[in-house]
């Protein structure tokens, strides 16, 4: 067996044996209600799945806050809205509100924001005043990017096929290079990922997780690099 295809066992493996249990803060999921607005928070290993009180489903990836009220959520963070109806999400610099199936990507932390629209209608528009505030009509297969500090909104056209895997949940390497895989990991977690060593070592990556955590596909490509690895909060090192 050579080394690349050594990830699927390890992939099986850690998704279906017992290991040591994270820590609580890794795992902690908050639901608060404070007057009218419900705070969720999922917790920094793996994604949340939750059905708001309109029907809307919402799916938040790891560091992820959604205030809900009346129809709408103010977002930090990463997540996917499945809205049946008229929606709306507020991020630091992005009203959005439409129906459909939509990913906002969105951290208070950073300055730029994006969204990604799977199917449905959205309106887009800036949250804040500027000279150009003019909305944008986003399709299937349409995003949005923004940069507030210089004030530039932009419409472009994705490939949904990812996006479409990506809201399965099903994680899947094809004989993935090692540095595409460290990318496919950052933006299917929300965390950012150091490597540090000689990437040209490590060898090509095949394997697939269904609703995986985070530190059980960590564990598996330690295994089959191998490597050793560190995770914290929404931060992952790699050394090789």
């Amino acid at each position: 067996m050579t080394r690349r295809y050594l990830l699927i066992a390890f992939a099986f493996w850690s998704c279906h044996s017992a290991s040591a249990p994270p820590s609580l803060s890794d795992t902690l999921e908050t639901t608060t209600h404070r007057g009218d607005s419900l705070f969720l928070e999922s917790g920094s290993l793996a994604r949340r799945t939750v059905v708001l009180p309109d029907t809307t489903l919402a799916v938040l990836n790891p560091g992820t806050l959604v205030v809900y009220a009346r129809h709408g959520v103010r977002l930090d963070g990463d997540a996917f809205f499945d809205a049946p109806r008229p929606f709306t999400v507020r991020t630091r610099n992005l009203v959005m509100k439409g129906t459909g199936g939509w990913r906002v990507s969105a951290f208070a932390k950073d300055e730029g924001e994006s969204a990604e629209i799977l199917r449905g209608s959205i309106v887009a528009v800036k949250a804040y005043t500027s000279p150009d505030s003019e909305s944008d009509t986003l399709v299937s297969g349409n995003m949005v990017m923004i940069n507030r500090s210089i004030d530039l909104m932009e419409k472009e056209t994705y490939d949904t096929t990812e996006l479409s895997t990506w809201r399965a949940g099903t994680l899947e390497f094809r004989h993935t290079p090692f540095d595409s895989a460290v990318r496919r990991i950052e933006d299917w977690f929300g965390v950012t990922v150091e490597v540090r060593g000689d990437e040209t070592k490590a060898s090509a990556i095949t394997g697939s997780f269904a609703q995986a955590r985070l530190d059980e596909v960590m564990r598996a490509l330690a295994l089959a690099l191998p490597c050793k690895y560190s995770i914290k909060k929404y931060a992952v090192t790699i050394e090789l």
